[in-house]
């Protein structure tokens, strides 16, 4: 199972989420972590054991990402931003389950949408 995490935004948020990007790694059995995230907050989390690459997620290249997506065979999608942006990327790019917190309209985007 290949999951995609979208880590958030900004700096200090990506240091707060990792003790859940952590538990989703010690839960993967078989599989991989892929982080997707801006190109700034790559360092937070270069050198971790959890991802097995990296993809930058810039604002206006959500297409790219999307696509670099879709060819890595993504199974699963945790997006911990709030923003329609994300789950739109995930959507975009094929991902059959896509889990995250029911705001800002995109609930018609995830499959597994939770409320806040």
């Amino acid at each position: 199972m290949r999951v995609a995490v979208f880590l958030p935004n900004w700096i200090g948020d990506v240091v707060m989420a990792t003790p859940a990007i952590n538990a989703l790694w010690e839960g993967l059995v078989r599989g991989s972590l892929i982080a997707v995230g801006r190109p700034y907050v790559e360092d937070v989390v270069a050198g971790s054991p959890w991802f097995d690459r990296f993809v930058p997620a810039e604002p206006k290249k959500w297409l790219a990402t999307a696509r670099e997506l879709r060819a890595a065979g993504c199974d699963v999608a945790v997006l911990f931003p709030n923003s329609f942006r994300s789950a739109f990327i995930a959507r975009f790019a094929g991902i059959p389950r896509r889990l995250g917190y029911a705001r800002h309209g995109r609930s018609v985007l995830l499959i597994d949408a939770m409320p806040p």
